[in-house]
């Protein structure tokens, strides 16, 4: 081989070893598009499939929609909409809800509640940051007005950390004024789906002061003094259950019910526009030893709920998870095409406009998207800079 193409070979994985993902956890999005074609009911509307990782947590939102009608949801059957949460995932199906993991009603300023979830149509998933944490956002449109026009957007923000295996962190959000959180329903199946047909089994759920049982009805709980809960099995498939922890001063009521999949239904304060929540799992240990456990850090789990920024990290961010004098050596090129250099140029001084505003104020979520998107320009930029670079080099 010439000495100039195994120099360019050489710089060529060079490169592409640097264009590897950046270290810490990342947040991977797909999302498909199929017309239905089987099934005569929904003959002419499409079905869109879109699914996140972030670690060992996994996000899935799934339905159907009229193409011809700006992707209006359908709700005609089961499986027309689905939304699920695999984490805690121990035999089976169990764990979070892998299909009803979240169901969220809105208030209006007509005092009207309005259910999101399969209703109103879902503007997908955004990546917001990626390294020390991952942070991906799944947003929906509020209900359209007699104009067509929706008046904002409902959003439900997932914070994972690579060192908490066992729980990550979820805020309810809504950016826009008069409109307000009424209800927030989260699910579980505790160890599985399906019982052993041979053995017994009953649905509990602990809290920090009481246990009771799902198959004598629902429980009503003080938020005050059950914010912490536990959903796990008795006499049988004993050896996983969900754990959940909310923030009393945020919370009306709360409740728990359910005999095959359990779920908490929350009612925020009146005018709550955000909700936190900590979910976590506990899974080979019986529940004779990890309640005892879970009582004991729940107030560590809440104290951390309560004080977690769910917002961008600014000086993170501003990086872009990219080598920054790498970077401004290839914007100094002057062998580089003007307009890949000015692509570039302006990417990055849009990411750091923006991220100093965060270090001095509150973005709004909307605000937080445009970093986002910003600090994912600056590294397609990064990519692009690369190549050029490449392909000016001389191979004599």
């Amino acid at each position: 081989m010439p000495r100039s193409l195994l120099m360019l070979t050489i710089l060529a994985v060079a490169v592409g070893a640097a264009e590897q993902q950046p270290p810490g956890l990342q947040v991977l999005i797909s999302q498909t598009r199929k017309p239905e074609k089987k099934d005569k009911e929904r003959l002419g509307f499409d079905r869109i499939d879109r699914k996140a990782v972030l670690g060992n947590l996994k996000i899935r939102y799934a339905g159907f929609v009229k193409p011809d009608e700006d992707d209006k949801p359908i709700q005609q059957k089961y499986g027309d909409h689905f939304f699920g949460c695999d984490f805690g995932r121990y035999r089976g199906n169990g764990g979070w809800n892998l299909w009803d993991f979240l169901q969220i009603t809105v208030r209006g300023p007509d005092g009207k509640n309005h259910a999101i979830m399969g209703r109103e149509r879902a503007l997908g998933f955004a990546r917001m940051q990626e390294g020390a944490r991952g942070i991906l956002d799944a947003l929906w449109e509020l209900p359209r007005g007699a104009d067509g026009r929706s008046p904002g957007v409902l959003g439900v923000r997932f914070v994972k950390y690579p060192q908490e295996e066992k729980w990550f962190y979820l805020e309810v959000w809504l950016d826009t004024q008069g409109w307000s959180l009424s209800n927030v329903r989260t699910s579980c199946y505790p160890y599985n789906t399906s019982k052993d047909p041979a053995r017994a089994r009953e649905r509990w759920t602990a809290t920090l002061t009481g246990d009771y049982n799902m198959e004598q009805g629902a429980a009503k709980l003080d938020p005050a003094t059950e914010w912490a809960l536990a959903m796990y099995n008795h006499l049988s498939q004993e050896e996983s259950g969900c754990l959940l922890v909310l923030a009393p001063h945020e919370i009306a009521g709360l409740s728990a019910s359910g005999t095959y999949s359990v779920a908490a239904s929350i009612n925020p304060r009146p005018g709550c526009t955000s909700l936190r929540l900590a979910y976590g799992y506990f899974a080979d240990e019986n529940y004779r030893q990890a309640l005892p456990r879970f009582r004991r850090v729940a107030p560590a789990i809440r104290k951390r709920l309560e004080e977690l920024d769910f917002g961008l990290d600014p000086t993170e961010i501003a990086t872009a998870n990219l080598d920054q004098d790498d970077f401004q050596y290839l914007l100094g090129l002057p062998t580089l095409p003007e307009k890949v250099r000015q692509q570039a140029r302006t990417a990055w001084e849009g990411l750091q406009q923006l991220a100093a505003q965060a270090h001095q104020r509150k973005l709004t979520h909307g605000e937080e998207r445009r970093l986002a998107d910003l600090a994912q320009a600056a590294r397609e930029a990064h990519r692009a800079l690369r190549q050029a670079w490449l392909n000016n080099l001389p191979l004599d």
